[in-house]
């Protein structure tokens, strides 16, 4: 799968920090620890895997997916006006026509989040465009060869996925890899990826 060869990079500082980030991992960290710390201990102080102690552990999974669902996108209103006075300030573009979403090329591996930039998503009359943080690529609507979803590390808790655009780029078939952020909880932006998976393929059409 080619690449789709538009993209610019920004030197500010970036508001889509390692910062950022690893807000969205701790703090489900420590949803889960205390029950985790207490189920261990108690069987190590029993010397013995015990009920209770697994009951424990079991429940800090139980958490910690809690957790990773209701803040894994800790400050993503933040993130958002930041980004739409940023990015959007400079393009002209309107936030309320468009869709905030995390994006990733199909290369990119992140260690602390799947998104490797932010940014908003339009569909145009004549094409899609992403405008990111960082990056920014478009895709004309007669180049769009289908739209699917695509798993990402969401996808290993049940909690998300990629919407990925197929399409033809230079005579090279491309990916563009997009995840809603619109929703308060990844479960509500796993849905918002449902709806609009729809919208882009009404839109080729």
């Amino acid at each position: 799968m080619g690449r789709l060869g538009l993209y610019n990079c920004r030197m500010a500082e970036r508001v889509w920090s390692s910062r950022a980030k690893w807000a969205g991992n701790l703090i489900p960290v420590a949803f889960m620890a205390p029950f985790a710390i207490a189920g261990i201990l108690l069987m190590v102080s029993l010397h013995q895997i015990n009920a209770l102690g697994v009951a424990l552990c079991l429940l800090s999974l139980v958490a910690g997916w809690l957790a990773v669902n209701r803040f894994g996108l800790f400050g993503n209103e933040r993130l958002r006006r930041q980004i739409q006075t940023r990015v959007l300030g400079e393009s002209g573009r309107d936030a309320s026509k468009g869709i905030f979403v995390g994006f990733a090329r199909p290369a990119f591996v992140g260690l602390l989040d799947a998104h490797e930039d932010l940014g908003f998503l339009f569909l145009d009359q004549d094409e899609l465009a992403f405008i990111g943080e960082v990056h920014q690529a478009t895709v004309r609507r007669q180049d769009v060869l289908g739209v699917r979803f695509r798993a990402n590390v969401h996808s290993t808790l049940g909690l998300g996925r990629w919407v990925g655009i197929e399409a033809i780029h230079k005579g090279k078939r491309v990916r563009l890899l997009v995840e809603p952020r619109e929703a308060k909880t990844l479960l509500g932006n796993r849905k918002r990826g449902t709806q609009l998976r729809r919208e882009i393929i009404d839109w080729a059409r």
